[in-house]
């Protein structure tokens, strides 16, 4: 097993790089989960595309059984087709 020294200034830069790429991955990860192009409504629950592609619902209480990102905006609607079925469509607020 062989070790490596590292000097203290390569150390320094070495913990310098790791953090600015934390914050990098950081906003990347952030910029990703925006919103963007308009707003579609389904049966009353208002939801959009995030740049990443993912579809998010807007504007729901917690624990509404709409929760999270959605690959499909099928499966979306077939959730929410399912919560109406139930009677336990929540509300936009």
């Amino acid at each position: 097993m062989s070790h490596h020294y590292l000097s203290p200034h390569e150390l320094q830069n070495m913990e310098i790089k790791r953090k600015a790429d934390a914050e990098l991955d950081a906003m990347i990860t952030e910029k990703n989960r925006a919103i963007v192009g308009d707003t579609k409504t389904y049966k009353g629950i208002s939801y959009a595309s995030m740049q990443d592609g993912l579809i998010t619902c807007i504007n729901l209480p917690p624990l509404s059984g709409l929760d999270g990102t959605f690959t499909r905006e099928t499966t979306l609607k077939k959730i929410i087709d399912d919560l109406e079925r139930l009677g336990q469509l929540p509300k936009n607020k």
